[in-house]
């Protein structure tokens, strides 16, 4: 036998607005107001992942190199440079200061002033933002360590804040389990579209940059100058006067007369 439907009889306007508040709240805990100091440690989080994600947006799309990041291991230019700092053709720290951005403002949603409907669906957007932050991290700091073999710690500063925003927010989650766990699928959902994208994009050309020092060592000069046999005067005989011999008369027997024999009348007694 099927079970009765039971309708709800209210008596004023005002009762039924209530009770319609409650339903859209009723994922919540009965806390779920986040304290002021977890405000404030996850905005902390947030400016900082934003602030380093915007410098690396910049020097991406100006094409310069970041700030005291040069080494064997810690080398920002070859990260940056690498196939995974694109998301199709566009550099990562793009989308990632977006997200931070999102979760910032997520986080003025989440007071005790803030109506329950409204604060379940900020708390639902960051655990969407925090799964997918950390699992990032998690992606990228992977390809650094096994894949580039280089560190950026410029990345490696925002995917902390990652991975420390995920822990406070599951930390202080007042959502039921079974919606935190549809916010969590879509953070992974949201993670893996980052990872896809990343492996349909193309390597990007990447050039071998030599630098040479603006003025040439002039030590080595010096010490030949100093020699004394490079710069030497030539000697004294490269410009000296021809001898004599070049320009002298030629002897008396150049144009000595013919002797005798030469016109002597020939023997035909024979």
């Amino acid at each position: 036998m099927p079970s009765p439907v039971r309708l709800a009889v209210f008596d004023s306007e005002d009762e039924a607005e209530t009770s319609v508040a409650k339903g859209l709240a009723g994922s919540l805990t009965n806390d779920s107001a986040a304290s002021a100091v977890c405000r404030w440690c996850l905005g902390t989080l947030c400016v900082i992942a934003m602030s380093v994600s915007g410098y690396l947006a910049w020097t991406a799309f100006q094409a310069s190199e970041v700030f005291g990041c040069t080494g064997d291991i810690f080398d920002c230019g070859h990260v940056l440079s690498s196939a995974w700092s694109k998301w199709f053709m566009v550099p990562v720290s793009v989308p990632a200061f977006a997200l931070y951005s999102s979760l910032l403002a997520m986080l003025f949603f989440v007071g005790p002033s803030t109506p329950g409907s409204l604060r379940k669906l900020a708390w639902q957007g960051l655990t969407i933002g925090g799964i997918a932050a950390a699992l990032a991290a998690i992606w990228f700091i992977g390809l650094q360590v096994f894949v580039i073999k280089h560190l950026c710690p410029y990345c490696l500063v925002a995917h902390s804040c990652g991975l420390i925003f995920a822990a406070t927010v599951l930390w202080n989650q007042p959502l039921e389990r079974l919606v935190m766990m549809r916010s969590a699928t879509l953070g992974i959902l949201a993670t893996s579209v980052l990872v896809v994208g990343q492996l349909l994009t193309p390597a990007p050309q990447t050039f071998i940059v030599e630098e040479f020092p603006s003025s040439p060592d002039t030590s080595e000069i010096v010490d030949m100058a100093d020699s004394g046999d490079l710069f030497a005067a030539p000697g004294a005989d490269l410009f000296a006067a021809p001898g004599q011999e070049v320009f002298a008369a030629p002897g008396t027997d150049v144009f000595a007369a013919p002797g005798e024999e030469v016109f002597a009348a020939p023997d035909v007694s024979s």
